[in-house]
């Protein structure tokens, strides 16, 4: 009577060493897979959050008025303050816009008041906007975060030039024919670098926007 075939002892580490190549190649795998996911969902939220934001910032920029004697914006090299005709056009908001500090870093934010009608509405909420610029925790709960940020910077189109925003303290009663966001977006996140944006008041021929500062 034959004896049962079997496998040796030899033939037996061989099969179990190439099991555990083929069980770590498909981890190793899998692992990048997950990477690569986790990759692309961070991209596609810091990009849809980054469009929102523009959409908003030329919203802002859309809306701004400086009717009623109400200062239409405000630039101090950290924040832009803007008023603007509210979304039901009723009344009017003070909204700024600023690089802040956090514990994550620093941050693109934007601050939006509750719609005002009176003079004195607007003389509180612009007093709000400066008081969350400086970094006051009482009004931070208007404030929405949109994107990381390593610096920003803003030129006003006046006069037929692109020039820094600062250089033009003086002359906030006019509303500028063209705003140029520039934005400096840290290394690490999945959108980095330097993104800038135009904006043209409306009226104004779109052909200053080939000027650069």
């Amino acid at each position: 009577m034959r004896k049962a075939a079997g496998f040796t002892l030899l033939e037996v580490l061989v099969a179990l060493s190439i099991m555990a190549l083929l069980t770590a190649m498909g981890w190793r795998t899998l692992s990048n897979l997950f990477q690569t996911l986790q990759y692309t969902r961070s991209h596609d939220q810091s990009a849809q959050a980054l469009h929102m934001g523009f959409m908003q910032w030329r919203a802002d920029l859309q809306a701004m008025s400086g009717q009623s004697g109400l200062l239409p914006l405000e630039w101090n090299g950290k924040t832009l303050f803007i008023t603007r005709r509210s979304a039901n056009q009723s009344g009017w908001n003070v909204v700024a816009w600023s690089a802040l500090n956090s514990p994550e870093g620093t941050r693109w934010e934007r601050w939006s008041s509750p719609p005002f009608s009176q003079h004195a509405g607007w003389q509180a909420a612009w007093q709000d906007a400066h008081s969350w610029a400086n970094g006051s925790s009482s009004v931070t709960i208007r404030s929405v975060a949109i994107a990381p940020l390593v610096n920003w910077q803003v030129y006003f189109y006046r006069g037929n030039s692109w020039s820094n925003a600062m250089s033009s303290i003086g002359d906030e009663s006019l509303i500028p024919d063209g705003i140029r966001l520039q934005l400096d977006l840290p290394a690490q996140q999945a959108l980095q670098g330097a993104v800038t944006l135009d904006w043209v008041r409306p009226q104004i021929n779109p052909a200053l926007t080939d000027t650069t500062p």
